[in-house]
């Protein structure tokens, strides 16, 4: 018997086969690259996709008042090497969403936050132009103001 010629329809399947064979090995290669990425990128979800909250919502290191107000104030915190200073030890009610956080205390216990919007002087409180107030969360959506400087309610 004689091998069957290039145009007969015996030769047509072993063609077939090979292209089919090919195509599967490509798809077989492509299905492991995209398993390799996904896995790859999933070992790198950490360091891609990160998160910070900058508000103070959900905050729930609170500062203590002291049961005794004492006149004048000692300083409740240490901010970036200043000491900061109750205004009052009234509370100030701000919402959390208003809230952008200025940094951590020197000791690390709890974030001190700037306010959005402005706050009116509290009552006895006089204010100089340029003066940066802070704020130390007490509860949720209240806080109590303070400043860098001297003590002085």
């Amino acid at each position: 018997m004689s091998a069957p010629a290039e145009n007969s329809p015996e030769a047509e399947p072993i063609l077939a086969r090979n292209y089919a064979v090919r195509i599967g090995l490509l798809l077989l290669v492509g299905f492991a690259a995209v398993i390799a990425g996904v896995g790859y990128d999933e070992g790198q979800m950490r360091v891609l996709e990160t998160f910070e909250e900058t508000t103070a919502v959900g905050d729930r290191a609170y500062f203590q008042m002291p049961t005794d107000a004492v006149k004048p104030p000692p300083a409740a915190v240490s901010f970036r090497g200043q000491p900061l200073f109750p205004v009052s030890y009234a509370k100030v009610e701000l919402r959390d969403t208003r809230m952008t956080r200025a940094g951590m205390a020197d000791d690390a216990a709890i974030q001190v936050y700037t306010s959005r919007d402005p706050v009116p002087p509290q009552e006895g409180e006089s204010e100089k132009h340029g003066t940066q107030f802070y704020f130390l969360k007490v509860e949720r959506d209240e806080y109590i103001k303070v400043r860098a400087g001297s003590p002085g309610m």
